[in-house]
C-alpha cells in the first residue's frame, strides 16, 4: 500500500511499502482507501511506489492478466488526477521495482521468467513508457535465474540496477536517459564466499554508485 500525509504527521497512514502482501494496489489520503488495480480477479503484488518533484506518482505492480503475470503502472498528475492502470509488459515477470527522479524522469526493473533475468523500461515527466529492453547483456541462455534485483536512480534520471545470479552480485548503468551499457559482476568470484542480497544508491547529483551486498 501506498499511502500520504502531511508533513510531520508520519503515522499509521503514511510512507511508502515496497512488495507487499498480495491483494488490491490501493492508496489512500488518510481516510479512505482506494484500489489502484483492475479489478479481474486476480490479486496484485510487489508494489513499487516513487514520486517526483512536482508532486507526480508513479506506481507499479504485478497482477496476472491473459493468463500471464504481468507488470502494471499508474500515475498520479496534481490537479489531474489518477490516469488509468496500464500493462507495461504482458511478458511472465515479477517484482518490479520502481525508482523516480526529482525531474520526473524513471526506471521501472522487473524479473522477466524463463529463464529469470531483469528487463526494464524507461519514463518520463510526461508518463510515456519505452518498450522494455533487456538490463543483462551477453547473459548464456542456461546460466542461473536472476534474483534479488533493486533498482535506484539520481536526480537526473542516471539509473543502477543490481542483482544477484549464481551466487554473484551484478549491476549495470543508464545514463543521460539513454540505453543500458554492458552488464558485469560488482562482488567478484570469491571461493566459499557466495554474494547475495544487493542493494544500490546514487549519489543526486555527482552519479557517484554504491553498492551493498551480504
Amino acid at each position: 500500500y501506498c499511502g500520504e500525509s502531511d508533513a510531520g504527521d508520519a503515522g499509521a497512514d503514511g510512507g511508502v511499502s515496497d512488495g507487499g502482501d498480495a491483494g488490491d494496489a490501493s492508496v489512500t489520503d488518510g481516510s479512505a482507501y482506494f484500489a489502484l488495480s483492475p479489478d479481474n480477479g486476480n490479486p496484485a503484488t510487489s508494489p513499487s511506489v516513487g514520486v517526483d518533484l512536482e508532486g507526480r506518482v508513479t506506481v507499479v505492480w504485478a497482477q496476472v492478466v491473459g493468463g500471464n503475470q504481468s507488470i502494471w503502472a499508474r500515475r498520479y498528475v496534481p490537479d489531474a488526477g489518477w490516469a488509468d492502470a496500464g500493462v507495461i509488459s504482458l511478458v511472465p515477470a515479477d517484482a518490479p521495482q520502481l525508482a523516480v527522479a526529482e525531474n520526473g524522469e524513471g526506471v521501472v526493473a522487473w524479473l522477466q521468467t524463463a529463464p529469470t533475468r531483469v528487463y526494464s523500461t524507461r519514463f518520463g515527466a510526461d508518463g510515456v513508457f519505452s518498450p522494455p529492453v533487456s538490463v543483462e547483456s551477453s547473459v548464456p541462455y542456461d546460466a542461473g535465474s536472476s534474483m534479488n534485483m533493486r533498482v535506484a536512480a539520481d536526480r537526473l534520471g542516471n539509473a543502477v540496477v543490481v542483482w544477484e545470479r549464481d551466487n554473484k552480485v551484478c549491476w549495470n548503468v543508464s545514463l543521460d536517459g539513454g540505453g543500458w551499457g554492458t552488464s558485469s559482476e560488482v562482488s567478484g568470484d570469491v571461493p566459499d564466499a557466495p554474494a547475495t542480497l544487493p542493494f544500490a544508491a546514487l549519489h543526486p547529483s555527482s552519479g557517484e554508485a554504491w553498492v551493498a551486498f551480504i
